[in-house]
Order: C-alpha cells, then sequence, then structure tokens
C-alpha cells in the first residue's frame, strides 16, 4: 500500500476556513478582534512577529518585517484609535471580482481551495475631529513588479472601492522612515503595561532630577540616567528605563524623526505638560 502524502501544516482547506470562522477569526474590535491569518498559519518567509499593543491591549500578529515597521508607526501615532491586522475580505466578493476580472482567484496549490484574502491592516484613525477608516496593504518595491502580484492588488482594491468611507492604500519600505523605526523599535518594550513595575514611587522624583539635565547640558542621556541612580540608589538601568517609559508615552517630547541614542545628549521639546502622573 502507497503510504497517503502528508497535507502541510499550512495548507488550506475548507475544512479550516470553516474552523477559522467559528474561532470568530477576523471579528472583534479593540481588545476582542481575532486576525484572520497569525504567525503560526503561514510559512516562514523572514521575520514574524508577535507584537503587544497599548493601544489594542492584545498581541499583534505581524508578518513581515514591513508590516511590524508599520504597526510600530499606527501604535506612535495619537490619533489612531484601533489597528486590526490581517484582516479577511469577503470570499464570495473577491471571487465575483476576480471573474469579472477574468483572473485566477488566489487559491492553495496544493489542495485547490480557493484562500480568502487579507488586508494587512485596516484602522480606525480620528481626522479633522472625525473618525476614518483606512485599509493598507504593505509591499516590498520589489514584489510590485511582479504580474500575480499586480493582479491581487487589484482585486483587493476593487473590494475596497465598494466599501463606503474606507481608504485604501499601498504602503512601501519606501514611505518607513528608517530613523523613526529605529527609535520606535527601541521605546516599544516601555508601552507594556508592567514596564515600570517597582519603580511607580520613584519614577516621578527620576523625572524631576532628568529633566533639566536633559535640557540643559550636553551630557548623554545614559549618563545623566546613572547618576540618577546613584541619587536615588536604584538599580543600575532603572532611571534610564523611566526615561524611556516618558518618550514612549509622550509625556516627554523630541523629534523621533531624529535617531535618539542613550549614548548621545537627547534633546526635549518644550511640553505644558511636565511631571504628569506616571
Amino acid at each position: 500500500m502507497i503510504p497517503k502524502k502528508k497535507t502541510s501544516r499550512y495548507a488550506v482547506t475548507p475544512a479550516k476556513i470553516l474552523r477559522w470562522e467559528a474561532e470568530g477569526r477576523g471579528t472583534g474590535e479593540g481588545p476582542a478582534y481575532k486576525p484572520w491569518l497569525t504567525v503560526h498559519d503561514v510559512p516562514s518567509k523572514g521575520l514574524r512577529v508577535r507584537a503587544w499593543s497599548g493601544k489594542t491591549e492584545r498581541i499583534h500578529h505581524l508578518l513581515s518585517r514591513l508590516e511590524h515597521h508599520f504597526f510600530l508607526m499606527l501604535e506612535h501615532d495619537p490619533d489612531v484609535r484601533d489597528v486590526r491586522e490581517q484582516y479577511p475580505l469577503d470570499l464570495k466578493k473577491t471571487k465575483l471580482i476576480a471573474q469579472r476580472l477574468g483572473i485566477a482567484h488566489p487559491w492553495d496549490r496544493k489542495t485547490g481551495c480557493l484562500v480568502p484574502m487579507s488586508t494587512d491592516f485596516v484602522y480606525l484613525k480620528i481626522v479633522d475631529g472625525r473618525p476614518h477608516r483606512f485599509a493598507r496593504n504593505l509591499k516590498y518595491r520589489r514584489d510590485l513588479a511582479k504580474q500575480r502580484t499586480i493582479e491581487k492588488i487589484t482585486i483587493e482594491q476593487i473590494y475596497w472601492e465598494a466599501e463606503p468611507e474606507v481608504d485604501y492604500g499601498i504602503v512601501t519600505e519606501r514611505e518607513i522612515p528608517r530613523d523613526l523605526i529605529r527609535n520606535l523599535e527601541w521605546l516599544h518594550d516601555a508601552l507594556r503595561p508592567d514596564y515600570l513595575a517597582g519603580l511607580e514611587e520613584v519614577a516621578l522624583k527620576v523625572e524631576a532630577f532628568l529633566r533639566p539635565r536633559v535640557q540643559n547640558e550636553d551630557t548623554a542621556l545614559a549618563d545623566l540616567a546613572d547618576q540618577a541612580d546613584i541619587e536615588f540608589g536604584l538599580e543600575s538601568g532603572s532611571s534610564l528605563a523611566v526615561a524611556k517609559w516618558l518618550l514612549a508615552h509622550r509625556q516627554w517630547r523630541t523629534d523621533l524623526r531624529q535617531r535618539i541614542s542613550p549614548f548621545t545628549p537627547l534633546h526635549l521639546e518644550p511640553s505644558p505638560h511636565a511631571s504628569a502622573a506616571i
């Protein structure tokens, strides 16, 4: 007897689609949202990230470095209120669009099953005082030269054009400021709710110690933070953690599009909310 070939764990089948729908994937808002695809559902083709969001208070599933970078930008933008990644499109609608265009709908080559399409990010942002919905597809520029990529983007674009009040677009690596991303990567862990655990009582004192020195001295942030650790008898690195928290939560303002480093002086912008509650 010839043994049956094993189906890949990543293969898409009707049963798997039904199971994902029963799990509520692609539904919910804020902390209750469940992405259609997770980092466990697709084969690795580079960086895959599970990233905590202080904005939505849940783990986000990001399937490429480019997606991770864009997620950091959305997380940093105070006008963005909700972010849904790997947002599923209605299979019946995308199938009809593909048929109308005369192109093949995405399918699983091993099972022959039509694969539900998804948009990398759908998010809610306040613009001019009103909430607006945005849908964004993240693509490397090199992939935009591929005919099959263009076909799938066309299906997605037509899909979103039929949705009321949704702004659809493509984002490439050229729209991702490199220094901003490096800064946001450094600050991101400070958004976790437990980041200052054990430092809550002394954090305001550290902020009051650091702020005038950061503003008036041409000294590396790390050196000033070391001075604060000595001043308050803290474990090494504690005051630098407080500084990261203040920057991540915008209580300290600086131009994040310019590379910042703890080993260089930090230039703060004037803030009317100095020494806010931590």
